[in-house]
């Protein structure tokens, strides 16, 4: 809709202007069209639509950042070098591009539009400005760059730049593919190398934490409850692949009813400060937990420097572990695949099972 309406106002400014007949067609069967398509979601979503629920995202100049950034740069700069051949040219895809840009300028890092028109907070109440400003540039930065590419080879000769292009790509493709081959070869030391060097955060999970939450997943009943990590980021994939109900999640700005599980949290976050304190068993078993899953990065913190993450993982201070917990019985390690249970006997050993005692987990490195 951000890049589609502007268009069927102002392309009236190109110089192939459609007849009013296809105007009106462009306006209103497509429309019609894609209301009909989506009728069944939004009957869905009558009842939320007239409620108070409102995206807590806000307007912001520097979203601007946002449309260089997640772009890369060299796109933004191209399609800036593009948008006068477009205006210049002014075909209808042209003025389309064109409005489509300002347009997510608009919504994403200005708001002009909402302060003078107060009547658009209503339309715009679900807007996320900095997805739009992320991923609303897209289409519009491919077609403006390509026209400012087109533009330059022209300049250059198309002739020499295809000699350049036939002479340049085995080279380039030969080139790429080499280290792409020496990167998986030497993955580990390049990953070790890199650490302190690197600033992104890279994978929250190893392949271990995956293993144990797909053991999770495959050997414990639908309505198992889990106590994840309680430091950020952490716990983020459990319930995803385990797909199981966990303590912990990641929090987002436009969760709404989350004070009793926030609560929980604040309440439960104290376990992972002193694991092995024997009052937490019968807390656990009061919120329902019957599993409690270990990140790699905390059991082992020696694994982080083969881990493909760079920046210093969320731990929490503690003064025991899951492993001394006498209360806890350890059912899965990541480095043998083994179930193992002693206490029980409704536990089958080897198989991973477990009918009434806490489960502890502890990934190991593989």
């Amino acid at each position: 809709m951000i890049g589609y309406v502007p268009f069927l106002l102002t392309v009236w400014l190109a110089r192939e202007r459609p007849a009013l007949r296809t105007w009106l067609g462009l306006a209103a069967a497509i429309p019609l069209g894609a209301l009909v398509i989506i009728a069944p979601w939004l009957l869905g979503l009558a009842p939320l639509l007239g409620s108070e629920i409102a995206s807590p995202f806000e307007v912001a100049p520097y979203h601007l950042g946002t449309m260089l950034v997640m772009s890369g740069f060299l796109v933004p700069a191209l399609a800036v070098a593009g948008a006068p051949l477009a205006a210049r040219r002014r075909g209808p895809v042209d003025v389309w591009m064109l409005t489509w840009l300002v347009a997510v300028v608009e919504f994403g890092a200005l708001g002009l539009l909402e302060r003078a028109l107060p009547f658009m907070a209503t339309l715009l109440k679900y807007d996320y400005p900095f997805s739009i400003a992320w991923h609303g540039p897209v289409i519009p930065y491919l077609y403006l760059g390509t026209l400012s590419v087109l533009w330059i080879g022209g300049r250059l000769g198309w002739a020499r730049v295809e000699r350049w292009v036939r002479r340049g790509t085995p080279a380039v493709l030969g080139g790429a593919a080499a280290l792409l081959v020496l990167a998986g070869v030497f993955a580990e030391p390049l990953v070790i190398a890199s650490k302190g060097r690197l600033r992104f955060f890279g994978a929250f999970s190893s392949h271990a934490d995956v293993a144990a939450m797909q053991w999770l997943r495959e050997n414990t009943p639908p309505d198992a409850r889990v106590m994840n990590y309680g430091a950020n980021h952490e716990a983020d994939w459990t319930p995803v692949i385990a797909e199981r109900d966990t303590v912990f999640y990641r929090p987002q700005m436009f969760f709404k009813g989350t004070e009793a599980s926030l609560a929980e949290q604040a309440a439960l976050r104290g376990f992972w400060a002193d694991p092995a304190d024997p009052a937490w068993a019968a807390v656990l078993a009061a919120h329902g937990v019957r599993y409690v899953l270990v990140p790699q990065v905390i059991a082992n913190p020696e694994a982080h420097t083969r881990m493909f993450r760079w920046r210093d993982p969320f731990v929490i201070a503690a003064t025991s572990t899951p492993a001394e917990a006498a209360y806890l019985e350890l059912v899965f390690d990541a480095e043998g695949r083994a179930g193992v249970c002693a206490s029980d006997p409704a536990c089958a050993v080897g198989q991973g099972l477990f009918t009434r005692s806490i489960a502890g987990f502890r990934s190991n490195p593989l």
